[in-house]
């Protein structure tokens, strides 16, 4: 997946968003709400297998619980081998978990092929734009007696924004 497509998933799921505040259904947006667009858009792009929820092929199932997963696999056509790996972050009005933030990122980190080759990988964050600057764009940590950022630091942003009537979303694109 180039990065191209993956600027124009973002203003997809962008679009869709809007779509469903304007039909009433913003109290079901959620993380797992985000696999419809996702997976619409992934379908008509990639002519090769898609596997949601794909059991991360580098980090070992941990003693008890669910095995490490990565929200969205891109595999070739003739060789099923990985290409590409999406995880996608739904940022609401709650506070965000610093963990969840920072494993999704590592198993993405983290993702090779079978020849230990590093795969193209995207991180999307979706939400309303003040929940996405509050919760997601202006954590901060400790360090040094001080307070920094979180994660910007550590991702490439591109941000973009679509303003629909009264609401605005911001759909982040973090290419690692």
């Amino acid at each position: 997946m180039k990065d191209s497509a993956a600027k124009q998933m973002a203003t997809a799921v962008q679009l869709w968003l809007d779509f469903q505040i304007l039909c009433g259904r913003e109290m079901l947006l959620s993380e797992a709400y985000l696999s419809q667009p996702i997976g619409e858009f992934l379908r008509n792009y990639h002519s090769g297998p898609i596997q949601t929820e794909w059991n991360h092929p580098n980090i070992q199932k941990p003693g008890r619980g669910r095995p490490r997963q990565i929200d969205y696999g891109l595999f070739s056509r003739d060789k099923k081998r990985p290409l590409a790996a999406i995880e996608a972050k739904w940022i609401s009005n709650q506070a965000t978990s610093k963990q969840r933030l920072l494993d999704d990122v590592l198993r993405l980190e983290c993702v090779r092929n079978e020849d230990g080759q590093a795969m193209t990988r995207f991180f999307i964050v979706a939400g309303r734009t003040n929940h996405i600057e509050k919760n997601f764009l202006d954590l901060k940590i400790n360090a040094s007696k001080k307070r920094i950022p979180f994660l910007t630091p550590l991702l490439s942003l591109e941000r973009d924004t679509l303003c629909s009537g009264q609401e605005l979303w911001r759909t982040v694109e973090a290419l690692l």
